[in-house]
Formats: C-alpha cells, structure tokens, sequence
C-alpha cells in the first residue's frame, strides 16, 4: 500500500509568472518590475544582452504566490537593449517570462 499525498478534492496550482511588467522599459537609473506568481516557488532574475548571453543574476529567492515587485538599478549596467528574464521552479515544474528593458542614459 501506498501513502496518500496530495490534497482530497483540488489539483495542484499550475506554476506560472503572469503580467510581467517594467514600468518605465526605458531606464535611464531604475525601473518598476511586477509579475504574478501562481504558485511558491524559486524564483530566478537574470539580466540577458541582445545576443542571448547573461549580463547579470539580479537575485535566486524563494517567493509564496501572489503579485510580486522589485526594483531594477541600471548602475552598473552598460547601455543597451536586453531581456529581463524570470524563471520560477517549485521541484514539480519551472516556467520562464520576459520583458523588454532598454538602458539609456
């Protein structure tokens, strides 16, 4: 006999990250970041060049569901077009979004 998991009567919440946003997408010091997270999970924020190639790892943190928001500081970054990419993983599944951010001084 196997143990029981789960919850009786409700499927488990489907990990995604819905409504990312940055708020101004052109950022000349700092810009707004807000997304939903349906489930708890880790979730990664990285900073990709136009090629593809990772610039910066902004944070790995663990976050319960609901709207989330955080600041991104283009200090030390250089100027240019990139992605702002965020990949969530709870151990059953990951999902990935992005949005477009340019640094302009």
């Amino acid at each position: 006999m196997r143990p029981a998991t789960g919850v009786i009567g409700t499927a488990p919440v489907a990990l995604a990250i819905k409504s990312l946003t940055a708020t101004p997408r052109t950022i000349s010091d700092a810009t707004q970041i807000s997304y939903t997270l349906t489930a708890s999970a880790t979730v990664t924020a990285t900073l990709r060049d136009a090629g593809g190639h990772d610039v910066a790892t902004l944070f790995t943190q663990q976050h319960e569901p609901g709207k989330q928001t955080f600041k991104l500081t283009a200090k030390n970054v250089p100027e240019g077009h990139f992605q702002l990419v965020l990949t969530a993983a709870n151990g059953r599944s990951t999902a990935t979004a992005s949005v477009p951010v340019v640094i302009d001084r």
